[in-house]
């Protein structure tokens, strides 16, 4: 089954048991393990995990999924020599779910992670970034997209973002040349999609106020939708201005 949410952590453990004790001991309790299982006792939220040995060129990447907001060198280095890297699979997706993997790895963060990136969209955060998008969103969590969006994957007619499908929507796919055009509209469909949960259908227009004139709303499958390990069976939103 494909993973519907899967976050990369790189860390200080040398092995699953040195990772266990250090959150259980951490978080006083509240975190436990269960077979292949990690459990909030608290929420009665979990998910699976995994623990790997040290993959080559994982600061690259985190560098690379950062570009956008960059993390600094330090935090770079220390990823650069992490001992292990924790893998987090959840089989749901929306905002609630994402909100609480998103807890989970906040609690790693500050017991030996070194930063997420999350997979499929591959948008990388610093532990500081990470803390101060999901405090952001403890009341508001739709805010997530900021962490588990990438904006944007560029084809030859359209910007295309990846991840919403992780929040429970639709990416969505701007045909413009216009880098500015297609950020602004971006930034109000999510959340339009986000906050207000609408139900769309095919076809439907739309008007943004960072713009003028009308856009058809079309569904069509994800870029993506042959990844081996994600779950993008949610699909796009295409964006095309009508008189275009």
């Amino acid at each position: 089954m494909k993973s519907k949410i899967l976050l990369c952590i790189p860390g200080t453990w040398h092995d699953r048991d040195e990772f266990l004790n250090q959150i259980a001991k951490g978080m006083g309790g509240r975190i436990i393990s269960e077979g292949s299982m990690i459990l909030d006792r608290e929420s009665g939220w979990s998910c699976e995990f995994a623990l790997s040995s040290p993959a080559e060129d994982l600061a690259d990447g985190f560098r690379f999924g950062s570009s956008m907001s960059p993390m600094d060198d330090r935090c770079l280095e220390q990823i650069g020599r992490h001992k292990s890297y924790l893998s987090l699979y959840s089989n749901k997706n929306g905002v609630q779910e994402a909100a609480a993997v998103s807890q989970l790895a906040l609690a790693i963060l500050e017991n030996g992670g070194l930063g997420v990136r999350v997979e499929g969209s591959r948008r990388a955060s610093s532990p500081e970034q990470w803390r101060e998008t999901v405090e952001l969103a403890r009341d508001l969590k739709e805010l997530l997209y900021k962490v588990f969006v990438w904006a944007f994957v560029e084809d030859q007619e359209a910007f295309c973002t990846i991840g919403m499908p992780f929040l429970g929507h639709p990416d969505v796919a701007v045909e413009t040349k216009n880098l500015q055009v297609a950020t602004s509209i971006y930034h109000e469909f999510a959340q339009y999609l986000l906050f207000q949960d609408p139900e769309i259908k095919p076809e439907e227009t739309i008007r943004f106020e960072a713009t003028e004139g009308l856009w058809r709303m079309a569904r069509m499958d994800h870029v993506y939708a042959d990844d081996p390990d994600i779950d993008f069976s949610l699909g796009m939103w295409r964006l095309k201005r009508l008189g275009a």
